[in-house]
């Protein structure tokens, strides 16, 4: 009561009558009333039709003017008249707030102006002030189909009588016109990976339709995101995926429908046996090992891949090494690592002893996964140990010695010496 009561005495001087509460920034969903004789109104249960809600006050000079100019030309337009639209009236009543004279002073004042048939009359909603952010009353509140507050007319801006109602009823009118989608694009990433950040994109023409996204996970979850708007019916979506899979993007306006797939990939390297899989000079058996497809080739294939050999037999190798930051030199028994900025001094003996770096890259949106040895041993020991782990690390430096004699490479005999979480 307070609250309110504070408020009378700015109400009861002003013609177009200023109101000083800061709104609540409510959504207009949020808005429910008493209806006078029963009921609630629900403004979430006309989605579907325009909904104009009129702030009103008994004793304000230019409502009494306003409203049955309204209501006269409501009367006299068929469209107005066809159901389409819902009309509200909010009456206060300042001097008896909140109380039951106060519900009958509203009642009066509705009744004076004969308004048209199906006008709905909310007496004492002093809560609409804040929720619509009304700073004079003879104001109107115009909310579209979707619930969202359009426009607001208020007596300020049209101070002639006539011209507020003519406005009012164009905008509320616009409002209910059947829109149309005129241009709808929508598209996406064809490959992402878990983790990263996928931006969907689109436009919408006209702006004024609006548009929906549902991103549905490989799981069939469902998950509703309010676009960005980035320009004149542009707009943008961010989502960061969590699952390997199949997501698809569904943006919808009006009748119109939108999808895109979008392949989800781990953000580490899975399932390398099945990975294309390209040898240099002398690696053939360790190709072999991972993939019974495995060849020499002269070109990258264009889906993940697995790179054996070093920069000598490998003629991919060089590249990706000069990105992930290795190198490699042997001279005889004297074998120099770096990576990065730092140097690793090996001893390598052919056939009794070697060092192999396994390392993968994210590179054109598939992984590119190296596995190189001073010596075609040491590529041999890479690709043992690449079938035989999980790659949970970006980099590895492995060890291989030849402990039983036989000149030969097994799983046992290889050592890891250091890894890197990301290089």
């Amino acid at each position: 009561m307070l609250k309110y009561a504070a408020l009378i005495p700015i109400l009861l001087v002003a013609v177009a009558l200023p109101i000083i509460l800061q709104p609540l920034m409510l959504s207009a969903t949020d808005f429910e009333a008493d209806i006078y004789g029963g009921g609630t109104f629900r403004l979430s249960d006309f989605k579907g039709k325009v909904v104009v809600i009129v702030v009103a006050q008994t004793s304000c000079p230019h409502c009494k003017e306003f409203l049955p100019a309204l209501s006269k030309a409501w009367k006299s337009d068929s469209e107005l008249m066809s159901g389409k639209y819902v009309v509200a009236v909010v009456m206060l009543d300042p001097a008896h707030p909140l109380s039951a004279t106060g519900v009958s002073e509203d009642k009066k004042a509705f009744d004076s102006f004969s308004p048209p048939s199906g006008w709905i009359l909310l007496p004492e909603a002093w809560h609409s002030i804040e929720v619509f952010g009304i700073k004079y009353t003879a104001s109107v509140v115009i909310v579209d189909k979707q619930g969202n507050v359009v426009e607001k007319v208020e007596p300020q801006d049209h101070p002639k009588i006539d011209e507020m109602v003519s406005y009012t009823i164009m905008k509320v009118k616009e409002s209910g016109a059947e829109a149309k989608v005129l241009r709808f694009s929508f598209s996406a990433p064809r490959l992402a990976f878990i983790g990263d950040t996928v931006t969907l994109q689109g436009e919408v023409q006209p702006p004024s339709v609006g548009v929906n996204v549902t991103i549905i996970r490989p799981d069939g979850e469902e998950i509703n995101v309010r676009p960005r708007v980035i320009g004149n019916g542009q707009f943008s979506v961010d989502f960061t995926p969590d699952m390997e899979g199949t997501w698809v993007a569904r943006a919808s306006s009006l009748s119109e429908t939108r999808e895109v797939r979008i392949t989800v990939l781990p953000n580490k390297p899975r399932g390398i046996e099945s990975y294309d899989v390209v040898y240099g000079t002398h690696d053939e058996r360790a190709g072999k090992i991972i993939n019974q497809n495995a060849k020499s080739s002269k070109s990258l294939p264009n889906d993940n891949v697995v790179l054996l050999g070093g920069p000598k037999a490998n003629p991919f190798v060089p590249e990706f090494n000069s990105i992930a930051g290795v190198s490699m030199i042997l001279k005889g028994k004297s074998a120099k690592l770096f990576i990065g900025s730092k140097e690793y001094d090996l001893s390598v003996t052919f056939g009794k002893e070697d060092y192999a770096v396994v390392y993968w890259l994210r590179w054109e949106g598939r992984f590119v996964v190296v596995g190189e040895g001073f010596t075609r041993f040491g590529t041999l020991a890479a690709s043992l140990f690449m079938k035989n782990t999980k790659l949970e690390k970006q980099l590895y430096l492995i060890h291989w010695k030849d402990l039983n004699g036989d000149g030969d490479v097994s799983y046992d005999e290889i050592e890891v010496l250091m890894t890197l979480e990301k290089i």
